[in-house]
């Protein structure tokens, strides 16, 4: 409790919806005018993360600074993690306000999250090879898994536990803005809970999906997690990443059940660069190149509930030990299908 009561006085005095501040006391003017919106004096890594630091903590000053102005005359590394307005634009072009209060409710560590996503939807494809020729498909759960599934979530459902979420990627936080009392806090506002299956189904739902995802991706792999059944509800919106490239590089959602007005669609990019909105319905399950392809359901979803469960694999040989930091190298060269076929 008393990291949040810190947290909160350190938010500025007041929040307007669509306009951003700098943090208070970080010397924002005299780190600016040292040129540390683009990585001052610092070179490599260093350069990345000073950037990233003063975008989250120096916004305004760092838009005073460099905007308006010509993008293309913008230096590269502040467009990197989305330049230096109120908003950044996703991959697949929705708007993200950075400060709003009713929209996302960001605090400075919850700005970095966001931006730092931003990046390394740019950065890692790079380092991650093409598995298949689109990077995704859709096909239908094996059907006696899905009824075993079914079964698990109607007994689980009244039994869900609140889960714990990362500001900014989930909307999991609101900032409250008291004019009267003329300042701000943090609320938490649950949007998605977990159902974990028995420790049967889980082996279940590995034995199967295993041997379908090295059948798909056409390549050895291991096994690196479940997760249970994620209960999004009514508001929720996932926002565009790229999963951890260490352990999530082939990946499957599989949609246990759901109760929507409208198609809540997976907005994913496929291995050219095309942009695409999946309808994943009860029953059907998506393989996708998780470490490589933007995904997201930036679309709020406008129902009761989705019901989703999630897999992962990671090739079987040498690959990353490490999750990808932006600006580094984590090798001479990116692995190829070629290193792994060896």
């Amino acid at each position: 409790m008393l990291l949040l009561v810190l947290v909160i006085r350190l938010l500025p005095k007041s929040v307007s919806g669509f306009t951003c501040d700098d943090d208070l006391y970080k010397n924002c003017k005299e780190r600016t005018e040292a040129g540390d919106c683009e990585g001052g004096r610092y070179e490599g890594v260093d350069a990345f993360e000073n950037t990233l630091k003063m975008l989250t903590e120096c916004r305004k000053s760092c838009r005073e600074q460099y905007f308006p102005s010509d993008p293309a005359g913008m230096p590269r590394i502040i467009n990197l993690y989305g330049g230096v307005e109120d908003h950044v634009l996703d991959d697949f072009g929705f708007k993200m306000q950075v400060c709003s209060e009713k929209d996302r409710g960001l605090t400075a560590s919850g700005r970095r999250i966001l931006l730092n996503l931003m990046a390394m939807n740019k950065k890692q494809e790079y380092w991650v090879p093409r598995f298949t020729e689109q990077g995704f498909e859709k096909m239908r759960i094996p059907e006696a898994l899905y009824k075993v599934l079914r079964s698990e979530q109607q007994r689980l459902e009244a039994v869900m536990r609140e889960e714990s979420c990362i500001p900014s990627v989930i909307n999991c936080l609101e900032i409250h803005n008291d004019e009267e009392a003329k300042e701000c806090s943090l609320k938490t506002k649950q949007k998605t809970f977990m159902m974990t299956p028995s420790p049967s189904v889980m082996k279940m739902i590995e034995k199967e999906l295993h041997p379908l995802a090295e059948k798909w991706s056409k390549v050895k792999l291991e096994h690196t997690s479940t997760y249970g059944i994620r209960r999004y509800t009514s508001g929720s919106w996932l926002t565009s990443h790229v999963d951890r490239f260490n352990t999530h590089v082939i990946s499957a959602i599989l949609n246990v059940a759901q109760e929507v007005r409208e198609d809540w669609p997976l907005y994913i990019k496929d291995n050219k660069g095309g942009d695409h909105a999946v309808i994943i319905r009860p029953g059907e399950m998506l393989w996708y190149e998780s470490a490589r392809l933007v995904h997201g359901r930036p679309k709020p979803l406008d129902g009761d509930y989705f019901d989703n469960l999630f897999i992962h694999f990671k090739p079987v040989g040498d690959w990353y030990e490490e999750p990808y930091i932006v600006g580094s190298r984590p090798r001479k060269m990116p692995i190829t299908l070629e290193d792994l076929n060896q």
